[in-house]
């Protein structure tokens, strides 16, 4: 359990994790869906596509803080708990999220076998299904983490492994480009898109290796640039993302705003363990409140402010009352779950 000292200095995360996990919920729920200027929309897919980076980074830098402290064979058995762990809530959020595929199966008139097929893959390969794109975060963070015990037990230095973990992400950057522009590609280009369409759907599910990958490093590493400079580097990379948005640019925008906050000292309230926790309990539940609200209002009428804003309310009075039967009752599964 963490001390009360130890948690005081990490309440700029707290409070910036909240924040990320509503990015997320707007990601998914499209609140400018009706605004057509392009500045104004490249500055905000900018802004909140740094949310699930920033979520891989600080995961990763937690997990190998305990690993830091521990012996080697200590560190590796946090490691493989830290993935059984994961495992769990994959395979659980996935029972939940599987009516909703369910629906999405027999609304495009699928067979059973191939039902099963795009589901098998999905849950594999994708990590995600219909309204349930959230989950791709978690396997990711299944694999990478799996990739940064295996490395760890070879002995590979953190700079090697970051070294790997970037040409990794060099080659995910590429499958992507190669997925979206799919339309525009011939020959081996095509026939490597559609093997990837096919497969992977494209490079997102590895680029968690090299996220998880920093937070690592950052978790042994005091890096040597000032906050000001953080904060300058932050707003170029920002200003030229709302020109040339890419890969490249969500990955240091992530990593410039976890250096940032990470050192950054609130005074120790209670709000900040509220929000911590309900950031995990808004990026995993919003889609199924938000999936509720499209049942109700239609699919394509649910998407803008109105969803993002029921999505969000609706999940503040539930992480409200999750917390307080957690406080109250002491719920294991409530706890498992969040």
């Amino acid at each position: 359990m963490e001390v009360k000292e130890e948690r005081k200095k990490y309440n700029a995360i707290d409070l910036t994790k909240f924040i990320m996990a509503i990015f997320v919920i707007a990601v998914h729920t499209y609140p400018l869906v009706g605004i057509n200027n392009t500045a104004v929309l490249d500055v905000y897919k900018s802004i909140v596509y740094i949310a699930v980076p920033f979520f891989f980074i600080v995961s990763s830098y937690f997990l190998f803080m305990k690993v830091n402290k521990s012996d080697e064979d200590k560190g590796q058995e946090i490691i493989t708990s830290y993935i059984k762990k994961m495992i769990k809530l994959y395979i659980i959020w996935n029972i939940f999220f599987l009516p909703m595929a369910i629906y999405e199966y027999n609304k495009e008139g699928y067979s059973l076998i191939k039902s099963a097929m795009l589901y098998i893959r999905g849950f594999l390969l994708v990590g995600e299904h219909y309204y349930s794109w959230p989950l791709w975060y978690l396997l990711s963070t299944i694999y990478s983490a799996v990739f940064l015990l295996v490395l760890k037990k070879k002995n590979i230095k953190e700079k090697n492994i970051l070294i790997i973990a970037t040409v990794i992400f060099i080659f995910a950057c590429i499958m992507n480009y190669l997925s979206d522009n799919i339309s525009n590609l011939e020959g081996i280009s095509y026939n490597i898109a559609f093997l990837i369409n096919l497969t992977f759907s494209s490079g997102r599910i590895f680029t968690g290796i090299f996220y998880m990958s920093i937070g690592m490093y950052f978790s042994n590493h005091k890096e040597k640039l000032t906050k000001s400079v953080l904060i300058i580097l932050f707003i170029v990379v920002l200003i030229f993302s709302s020109y040339y948005y890419n890969d490249v640019c969500e990955a240091i925008l992530g990593t410039t705003i976890f250096l940032i906050v990470r050192d950054i000292d609130l005074k120790d309230r209670k709000i900040y363990y509220f929000l911590r926790k309900s950031s995990t309990i808004m990026y995993f539940m919003h889609m199924i409140f938000f999936f509720i609200y499209s049942l109700l209002v239609g699919f394509d009428n649910a998407k803008g402010l109105d969803g993002f804003f029921v999505s969000f309310v609706s999940c503040m009075i539930f992480s409200v009352i999750v917390q307080k039967l957690q406080y109250k009752y002491d719920f294991t599964f409530l706890k498992n779950l969040f």
